[in-house]
């Protein structure tokens, strides 16, 4: 344990973030079935607080990731392939897993006796300014992950010091959380009406706005951490600060939380072993594939959306099982290419 406020990132040890990574997937899970439906209370709190950190991490660790293959500064011109290949491989799964949500959105929109015009237009507006249909809330990540990247790329083509563009996230970040209070008022007039009524019209998601400020903070933190201690220390207030809070100061105080775990993870010492690859691929997978999951199971159980513990067990459950069947089928094909 390092006993400097900060340290330097240790070249290639990954595991803690893998490990704690696939725990937050389980947390995504968790928050989509309510293991803790109709509880509340202290405990409550303390696990909000915990799962809400679960998305900011995913975040901090795609950006970290991206940054060790990135050369100094962040802004240079040979980094410019590496950003265009990162956006490439997101856009690439948000397409493929929009269309295997696109049967669920179809369904809703035939439950809502939606005509086909309103249909299309309601799911292009989604698609690019919400990455969130029926019951596949969780591709919003993929999106703001995407336009985050972009965002960096084109700032860095036109030469911007990284710290410009940190700045530039921090403000769209705020901006993101006034646009969701002006979402969830019912008491605006005037400019603010019409500000949070045409928002709504759009689709617009103010979720797609963490990932202009997070993904690039997950860069900086490539560079300087937080040491293990001060970044569990800063987890427990930042839990402890949302259980005190709500709305937008939740939010800000969730930013302190997550990078305290993300410091954390990054400072555990865990020996090199082929099960933390294997362990990032899943949290991926079960960050996907769960509400695929979650609405298969309710909907063959009980034949409406039912959260509970029994969902939460069941779907995590499952999701495990088809994450270790798809790498094991993965394992295959690379086998069969190399022979």
């Amino acid at each position: 344990m390092q006993n400097r406020l900060c340290v330097g990132r240790k070249a290639g040890n990954w595991n803690g973030i893998d490990l704690i990574k696939l725990l937050m997937a389980v947390c995504v899970v968790a928050i989509h079935t309510e293991p803790l439906y109709g509880h509340s209370g202290v405990g409550y709190a303390v696990y909000t607080g915990v799962v809400h950190c679960a998305v900011p991490f995913f975040f901090l660790a795609s950006g970290f990731l991206l940054a060790v293959k990135c050369k100094t500064p962040y802004t240079a011109a040979d980094n410019l392939p590496v950003f265009r290949a990162f956006a490439a491989k997101i856009l690439r799964m948000y397409l493929l897993w929009s269309a295997v949500y696109f049967p669920f959105a179809v369904f809703e929109a035939i439950t809502r006796r939606q005509s086909a015009a309103r249909f299309a237009l309601d799911y292009i507006l989604k698609f690019f300014l919400n990455g969130a249909h029926h019951n596949s809330w969780q591709l919003w990540y993929l999106l703001s992950t995407l336009y985050a990247v972009l965002f960096i790329a084109l700032l860095s083509r036109l030469r911007v010091p990284f710290g410009v563009i940190f700045g530039a996230g921090c403000v769209l970040f705020v901006l993101g959380l006034w646009i969701e209070s002006l979402q969830a008022r019912e008491d605006l007039s005037g400019a603010l009406l019409t500000i949070s009524r045409l928002t709504g019209a759009a689709r617009l998601n103010p979720f797609l706005f963490r990932g202009f400020f997070y993904f690039p903070l997950g860069m900086l933190l490539a560079r300087r951490l937080l040491c293990a201690l001060v970044g569990t220390a800063l987890f427990v207030l930042g839990v402890a600060g949302q259980c005190l809070t709500d709305g937008a100061f939740a939010q800000i105080v969730c930013v302190a939380a997550s990078v305290g775990l993300f410091c954390f993870a990054q400072g555990i010492e865990l020996r090199a072993n082929p099960i933390f690859p294997l362990l990032r691929r899943m949290s991926t997978s079960m960050y996907l594939t769960h509400m695929l999951v979650f609405t298969s199971l309710y909907w063959v159980i009980y034949r409406e959306k039912t959260f509970g513990l029994p969902m939460f067990l069941g779907t995590t459950a499952i999701c495990v099982l088809l994450s270790l069947a798809w790498e094991k089928i993965r394992r295959k094909r690379r086998g069969r290419e190399t022979e």
